[in-house]
């Protein structure tokens, strides 16, 4: 027979008479046991439904950990606990009963940590810094996606104030979030270039903000809150494709806005032969307010089980009733535009959900722009256009983007910012399209 109630719990819930069976106690003890316990014991569920189970440390530290949540003003609100159980699944406990925040199941569980802060994992470009710079103080792997749960939670505790969206984990994170660290932009001809050179070497401190394309955050007083990508110095061909990219996100983006869709809010500028894209970060408000961001793969995995392209990740989430059928349509149109202009490079991680009750909503489109002419290892292979493909049930959103991309390339061929041969490549797949629409996807 077990010796203490902790040893009654094993690994797994139990019920009260369970307990009192496994103790040959009564109910009262049982109860009065529960309570001596406190936080070594993780309660679930009301009345006769309700169930016990042993705690774990969370991250190796306490056995609670507090989530909160910034709203747009930068006032900070507690919504949830974070609990770990002995078997390893984690329990979000919260007053909110809101379905992304308690997960598919409905339940708060989790069988590893949850998708909205696994979604906080440092990524891209900047991940790869933060996690040579935690490989060296911390000995953590150099590849943030080898990142353990607990290395993952101290990384959220510790740094994580600046992650994507507006979650923090911890209340040193909510102070640290008040005072920000980073780069401020006073004189954009002096600090981009400065910022960019610092950016190279080291990175930015504590930022996370995913994508392959160098980059820096920053906070400028008048704009807000920044993501500012920017093309390699010289003369090269690499270095001109990647500013005839960077002007192209600009474009895609601003078409986008033009036609009533959320998209990133961004500038071009062009200092010591690099070209900035600088965008305004739409999960932040002034100089402290933050919204909400969650990834389409990072919800896709929670909600469906797997990870597709946008139109069929948005398919299962409507079918699981946690996305509406309009904005399901809207992100098919987005999908189909990007395959136009030939942006292989949409996904799951490159569109953005914005969590309300028990669904979800689109966040401003961003990374929009025809990677399919990024340089590879230096060098800028052929490419041959592919079209979408017209699905008969999408045949007004097939044929209503592509006359949008044709609204694109056009800007392109007569943008005389861009390199000859970009503007040539627009020129043949301008073309392209133009016959396509004409001919009503026949070739």
């Amino acid at each position: 027979m077990p010796a203490t109630l902790l040893d009654a719990l094993g690994d797994g819930f139990r019920t009260v008479p369970e307990l009192c069976r496994i103790l040959g106690v009564s109910q009262p003890t049982v109860s009065r046991m529960l309570r001596t316990e406190g936080e070594s014991v993780i309660r679930v569920g009301r009345a006769r439904a309700t169930r016990y189970a042993r705690a774990a440390k969370v991250f190796g530290g306490d056995t609670v950990v507090e989530i909160f949540r910034a709203n747009a003003k930068g006032a900070v609100v507690l919504l949830g606990i974070l609990r770990r159980l002995r078997d390893g699944r984690f329990l979000v406990q919260s007053e909110a009963d809101e379905r992304w925040l308690l997960g598919d199941a409905g339940d708060g569980l989790f069988p590893g940590l949850p998708y909205f802060l696994d979604d906080l994992r440092p990524s891209g470009y900047l991940g790869r810094t933060i996690a040579r710079r935690l490989a060296a103080s911390h000995g953590y792997p150099n590849d943030a996606r080898m990142w353990n749960e607990t290395q993952l939670g101290r990384w959220l505790l510790d740094f994580g104030e600046d992650a994507p969206g507006d979650l923090l984990l911890g209340a040193g994170a909510c102070g640290r979030a008040q005072r920000y660290a980073g780069f401020v932009i006073d004189d954009r001809e002096r600090d981009f270039p400065r910022f960019a050179a610092q950016s190279m070497l080291a990175g930015v401190p504590g930022s996370s903000a995913g994508g392959e394309q160098p980059k820096f955050t920053a906070f400028c007083p008048r704009a807000g809150h920044l993501i500012v990508k920017f093309s390699p110095a010289g003369a090269s061909r690499e270095a001109k494709r990647w500013r005839d990219l960077l002007r192209c996100e600009a474009a895609a983006l601003a078409l986008l806005r033009e036609r009533g869709i959320p998209a990133a809010e961004t500038e071009l500028h062009e200092f010591d032969g690099r070209v900035y894209l600088e965008s305004r970060r739409f999960d932040r408000r002034g100089a402290s307010g933050r919204a909400a961001a969650i990834s389409l793969a990072a919800v896709a995995a929670e909600f469906t089980g797997e990870i597709g392209g946008w139109t069929r990740s948005a398919t299962d989430l409507v079918a699981r009733g946690v996305m509406n059928e309009a904005t399901r349509e809207h992100i098919a149109w987005l999908e189909l535009f990007g395959q136009w202009i030939g942006n292989t490079d949409m996904h799951g991680g490159n569109l953005s959900l914005r969590p309300s009750g028990a669904g979800f909503s689109l966040n401003p489109v961003y990374d929009m722009l025809p990677m399919a002419w990024a340089p590879v290892r230096g060098e800028l292979p052929p490419v041959r256009f592919a079209a979408p493909a017209r699905a008969q049930h999408e045949e007004i959103a097939w044929r209503a983007s592509g006359e949008a991309a044709c609204e694109f390339w056009e800007g392109a061929v007569h943008n005389t910012e861009h390199s000859d041969s970009f503007r040539r490549i627009a020129e043949g797949v301008l073309r392209e399209v133009a016959e396509l629409l004409a001919a009503g996807g026949e070739r």
